[in-house]
C-alpha cells in the first residue's frame, strides 16, 4: 500500500520559494504550491492558458484527462510577469519552454519541474522532504 506524500507547511514553503536561485525555479515552486497542479500539467502550460482578466489558469487534460480552471492569485500573476520580463527571448507557445536556456520549441519536461524544486529545498534544509507533490502538485 502506497502512502500519501506529506505536504509542506506554509512556514516551510515560504523559505523554499524565497531561496529559489532563479526566476524560473521561483515561479515553478510558486505555481506548484499556489495552484496544486501536477508537474506534467505545469510543464505543458501554454501562454494562452493564463487568463489574467478572469484570474484563472486553464489546465488542459488534467486529472482524468479533464480540462479545468484553477485560481490565479495576484502574487503568482506578478511572479509570472516578472519571469516573463526576465526572458531574453519570449516564447510563442509554451509558458515554460524547454532547453538549457528555455528557448526550445518544446515545453520543459516534468522532470525539469522536479529539478527546479531541489536547489532551494537543499538551501532550506528540506531536501529529503521536497518534491513536486509536497508542494501541492
Amino acid at each position: 500500500m502506497r502512502s500519501l506524500p506529506s505536504i509542506l507547511r506554509v512556514e516551510e514553503v515560504a523559505p523554499l520559494i524565497d531561496l529559489s536561485q532563479t526566476r524560473f525555479h521561483r515561479v515553478v515552486s510558486m505555481k506548484l504550491y499556489g495552484t496544486g497542479v501536477r508537474r506534467a500539467e505545469l510543464a505543458r502550460l501554454q501562454i494562452s492558458d493564463i487568463d489574467s482578466r478572469r484570474m484563472v489558469i486553464h489546465i488542459r487534460g488534467g486529472k482524468g484527462r479533464q480540462d479545468q480552471d484553477v485560481m490565479l492569485s495576484p502574487t503568482l500573476l506578478e511572479a509570472l510577469r516578472d519571469y516573463w520580463r526576465g526572458l531574453k527571448r519570449k516564447p510563442t507557445e509554451w509558458l515554460f519552454p524547454g532547453g538549457s536556456r528555455h528557448i526550445s520549441h518544446r515545453p520543459i519536461t516534468p522532470r525539469a519541474v522536479w529539478y527546479a524544486c531541489q536547489p532551494a529545498a537543499q538551501l532550506a534544509g528540506l531536501q529529503n522532504r521536497v518534491h513536486p507533490h509536497t508542494l501541492g502538485g
